[in-house]
């Protein structure tokens, strides 16, 4: 079974109508169920303890028997859920209908096996799901075959010119599925195209793509894959205006057939999450916001739809807040996004968080409020060091503490945390030169005394050595952040 967090992860994911079905659900035993009072008890509770749910339990559930209630309490959710959600899947649905379709054949009732099927069928074209028409095809044949129609053999033939069409299209569907996750795995990986083969592979399977053109007669799929991977073969080669019309195109398929985006609504949010990527990206943040707008007013309805929803939501505006310099917008989100946080805590990857931590962190350093700087700044410290794609931010909030903690603490403790940065032999060797000059400078400003004429030179010094940079160092994480704070600390007035 799921461990015993997982479970109470579980509890705290469900939507008030998923709990209400569940207790309806659970209400058909008549027995004393002590799997509800756990289900209660975890559902109120803010954390996981066994001790005190053993204790809440007392007389009904032992330290050592906790296991076996948890287990069927998860076993009788997972029973809920199904109920719950099957009409929700159009895939479960069609199935559903296949297996009617089969017991009635069992059963002799041709005709109400016919009628059932052709439910099927009708679901699976609305929906364009290609692959599953080809199985009802089989079921169709048997039907004809053991009815006493007339026009057997030209019944026949017309289902197998169906399924050769539909294999055609399952086909190029397959392809462009293929060569769209082919995209974004090098995407997940490099971000740009560095491998050779991997280069030459992608460029010869997008020719044939565009080749082909679009897909007129094919599925929903393949016209939106079609589109896709254009947008991310222009993003792997930095052409993000081109990028963002591809997937502008992208979707206006999706919107298209609303019937599918509505049973597909994550998939949807990720694909309107992409183009406000590629606006902001080409620096379009007018389009940017517009896009923002339109994926916070869709109907969420699961915990995964409205965890997707709020984590691209509040992270692109965030971003586009900073980048247009725009502080005073950026922290009024803050207090939204470390609800959403806890809330949406099991949804949200890693490196997501990583983003959202480093954010916030930037946008109280670049207020000059940096108690608040200090304490998300320590969400980012708190984190172990892996290979999340996002070990840059890791890495470099190690040198960012130095200009938090500069403003906030004496020299003895910043003396300390510079000491910790030069013992940490891997976090030297990765630094480019901006990280060495920062380390340079703040070397200087340990024996400088606050709001100095020597500060305020130090400073000016350290501007300008930024300034010289080539682009490959303001394009580093941290560097436009620093820049605009040293600038500020060049114009503050001297006290002394």
């Amino acid at each position: 079974m799921a461990s015993s967090n997982t479970l109470f992860d579980l509890i705290h994911s469900l939507s008030s109508n998923e709990k209400r079905h569940f207790r309806l659900h659970s209400s058909i035993q008549k027995n004393e169920k002590i799997y509800l009072k756990l289900f209660d008890l975890l559902e109120g509770a803010s954390i996981y303890d066994k001790q005190d749910i053993v204790q809440e339990l007392k007389g009904l559930i032992t330290l050592k028997n906790l296991h076996v209630t948890e287990n069927y309490l998860y076993q009788k959710l997972m029973e809920s859920l199904r109920a719950f959600h099957v009409d929700s899947s159009i895939d479960i649905k069609i199935n559903n209908l296949l297996l009617e379709a089969s017991i009635l054949r069992n059963k002799g009732f041709y005709k109400l096996e016919t009628d059932v099927l052709r439910k099927a069928e009708k679901l699976a074209i609305k929906h364009h799901k290609h692959a599953i028409l080809l199985s009802i095809l089989p079921q169709r044949v048997t039907t004809i075959l053991t009815s006493n129609q007339k026009h057997l053999i030209k019944e026949i033939e017309q289902v197998y010119q169906e399924a050769y069409l539909l294999v055609d299209n399952v086909k190029q569907e397959i392809e462009y599925r293929h060569r769209n996750s082919q995209l974004f795995a090098s995407f997940r990986k490099w971000r740009t195209l560095k491998n050779e083969p991997t280069i030459q592979n992608i460029k010869e399977g997008y020719s044939e793509t565009i080749k082909k053109g679009f897909p007129t007669e094919g599925s929903f799929y393949s016209q939106y894959y079609y589109h896709s991977i254009q947008a991310i073969y222009a993003h792997l080669h930095q052409e993000y205006s081109q990028a963002k019309k591809f997937q502008q195109a992208v979707v206006s398929i999706w919107d298209q057939f609303p019937i599918i985006k509505k049973a597909n609504l994550q998939l949807y949010i990720t694909q309107l999450a992409n183009l406000i990527n590629y606006a902001a990206l080409s620096q379009a943040y007018e389009e940017a916001l517009l896009t923002i707008q339109k994926l916070a007013l869709l109907k969420t309805s699961t915990f995964d739809e409205k965890g997707e929803q709020f984590q691209n939501v509040y992270f692109y505006q965030q971003g586009i807040y900073l980048n247009t310099k725009n502080y005073a917008a950026s922290k009024a989100l803050i207090p939204q996004i470390k609800d959403g946080l806890l809330k949406f805590e099991t949804k949200i990857s890693t490196g997501r968080k990583l983003n959202f931590y480093y954010n916030s962190t930037v946008t109280f350093f670049l207020t000059e409020d940096y108690q608040e700087a200090a304490d998300w700044l320590n969400q980012i410290l708190t984190i172990t060091r892996t290979n999340e794609h996002r070990k840059d931010i890791q890495r470099f909030a190690r040198i960012l503490q130095l200009a938090i903690y500069y403003k906030l603490s004496s020299n003895e403790v910043l003396e300390y945390m510079f000491r910790g940065v030069y013992r940490d032999k891997k976090l030297k060797d990765n630094m480019i030169d901006f990280e060495k000059i920062l380390l340079t400078y703040f070397k200087k400003l340990i024996h400088t005394i606050p709001n100095s004429k020597d500060e305020l030179n130090t400073f000016k010094e350290l501007y300008i050595e930024l300034g010289q940079l080539d682009n490959q160092n303001k394009k580093t994480l941290g560097y436009e952040e620093f820049y605009i704070w040293v600038q500020m600390m060049c114009k503050m007035d001297l006290q002394n």
